[in-house]
């Protein structure tokens, strides 16, 4: 910074110089009122305080920014952790909902052979019903004609 000071005020000495030569090349009547050159100078440490006074509101202004970067790089890193913690739960939630279907899938599948089965074993109690009947039937025919009075 110091040899920023230093430049600056090289280059303020030199052009200092250069408006004095200026000022005297051309006539007092040769200037409008808005080309008036300064007549008045500024001493060294007036400008040295100058230049300072304006380094510290530079450097101010720098750490004010450096500040807000902070503050937003923190923040960057606050969104990070959160998506982080987002994508395990959006992984979780896949992982149960894999889950989920493949139990759905099971349960159907099972009912689906409880079904097949049912309906073999209902065809076979119905066949069983029919010659149970069939033979209850023929035993109370067999009753009914013992039991008939023969005609006199």
């Amino acid at each position: 910074m110091n040899k920023d000071i230093e430049e600056t005020r090289r280059y303020l000495e030199s052009a200092l110089s250069e408006a004095r030569l200026t000022e005297e090349l051309f006539d007092a009547s040769q200037i409008s009122k808005h080309n008036i050159p300064m007549t008045d100078t500024i001493s060294r440490p007036e400008l040295d305080a100058k230049l300072e006074t304006i380094g510290a509101k530079m450097d101010g202004r720098l750490a004010r920014i450096e500040d807000r970067f902070t503050g937003l790089e923190r923040r960057f890193d606050k969104l990070e952790t959160m998506l982080d913690k987002q994508k395990y739960t959006a992984w979780a939630a896949a992982g149960a909902t894999i889950v989920a279907v493949s139990g759905i899938v099971f349960a159907a599948y099972a009912m689906g052979f409880g079904a097949f089965d049912s309906g073999r074993e209902t065809a076979k109690l119905a066949a069983d019903a029919q010659h149970q009947t069939s033979a209850a039937l023929t035993e109370i025919r067999q009753i009914v004609e013992s039991l008939k009075v023969p005609p006199r």
